[in-house]
């Protein structure tokens, strides 16, 4: 490589990288600010603690990167030539024969490292992410309601069969546990009161099972019948019984990873790596047709290169995804080569912009 070449390619890199930072850094911001009510919102719907919460957070935040490094590396491609063609910099490069695919060359060696970014991302990141966002919904909304017992209010848990009041509730200093005082419990399952001065909610390390062990307190059983009264100094009630499996949820296609998909247990798994290898493709033209919609006149007061990028941007990933539903819908051979259109609509504008623009210059030095 010439000292030359390796200056010009250096400094495409080094400004593609600096604009892509920049976007990056913004749009991730507005994705997480985005995400943070999103997950609130969840967080009260299914009953998410304070660090699921966080966790959930990051774990989406995560999961939104592939789309906004495509999206981040698409504009910065565009900003970056563009303003070296306003700044006739690029102008001074292609009559010394550094055309669109000399420019490519030039830029591949960046667009070869986010394509392996993209491909991590959309092969073994990503799927590994939605599980774990799976799993602490299904964990949520499997938890039982009496994991935070609160005083003051009347709380029903075991199918409605048992209410729950206390007065007072604070910490044991040596545990975790919960310590209650003044207690009403209503159990549905004998028809019996229970009240208790002093109470605690433990859980069995074997079992994960949850009870509620009270202290001097009275019985009062048979309600609708002759009532009778016992006293107990100490009396535990099981509140909730662990099964094994409970809340395991079941694995979706776009939670696999990658050897699992190719086992093809299921057509959603060859439809989902489909996919996958359309987002990497995506990926790949859209480098591609960046370089071309960049360019622009100097001397034009008008100048649409990023919002053709955005609108193309927008216009071929929800295609995508619209073309793959559709072939997932039908669930059939023919159906599978619906997930090409979107890819040969965009090889076709790429093809059409390339050899017209050649033409136009090949045309101009004729003349």
């Amino acid at each position: 490589m010439s000292t030359s070449k390796s200056i010009i390619q250096h400094y495409l890199a080094k400004l593609v990288g600096i604009n892509f930072a920049g976007i990056f850094i913004i749009l991730m911001l507005i994705v997480s600010g985005n995400q943070f009510f999103l997950v609130l919102s969840e967080g009260l719907k299914f009953g998410l603690i304070n660090n699921e919460v966080f966790y959930l957070l990051f774990l989406k935040i995560i999961r939104d990167i592939p789309i906004v490094l495509i999206f981040s590396f698409t504009i910065s491609i565009i900003y970056s030539l563009n303003k070296l063609y306003k700044n006739s910099e690029l102008i001074t490069l292609n009559f010394a024969g550094y055309g669109d695919a000399r420019i490519y060359l030039l830029l591949q060696p960046v667009i070869l490292i986010f394509l392996s970014i993209i491909i991590l991302f959309t092969f073994f990141i990503s799927p590994q992410v939605k599980q774990e966002i799976s799993s602490i919904r299904s964990a949520s909304e499997n938890r039982p309601d009496f994991l935070i017992l609160k005083k003051g209010n009347f709380q029903r848990f075991k199918n409605n069969d048992i209410t729950f009041f206390a007065n007072q509730e604070y910490k044991d200093e040596n545990s975790e546990d919960q310590i209650f005082e003044d207690i009403f419990i209503y159990s549905n399952e004998g028809k019996k009161i229970i009240l208790g001065k002093k109470g605690k909610k433990v859980q069995e390390k074997e079992t994960k099972n949850y009870f509620l062990t009270l202290f001097d307190g009275n019985i009062y059983e048979n309600l609708d019948g002759p009532l009778s009264i016992s006293k107990f100094e100490k009396f535990s009630l099981m509140i909730y019984e662990n099964k094994p499996n409970m809340g395991i949820p079941t694995i979706n296609a776009e939670e696999k990873q990658l050897q699992d998909l190719l086992l093809f247990a299921d057509k959603s798994d060859f439809f989902e790596l489909l996919h996958r290898v359309s987002i990497v493709i995506l990926s790949f033209l859209l480098s591609l047709f960046s370089i071309l919609v960049s360019r622009t006149n100097p001397r034009g007061n008008n100048n649409f290169s990023v919002a053709y990028g955005i609108i193309i941007f927008f216009s071929y990933y929800n295609l995508i995804i619209y073309s793959l539903n559709l072939a997932d819908e039908n669930k059939s051979i023919e159906s599978t080569f619906n997930f090409l259109y979107p890819h040969l609509i965009m090889l076709t504008i790429i093809s059409i912009i390339f050899f017209s623009r050649n033409r136009l210059l090949n045309a101009k030095k004729i003349l």
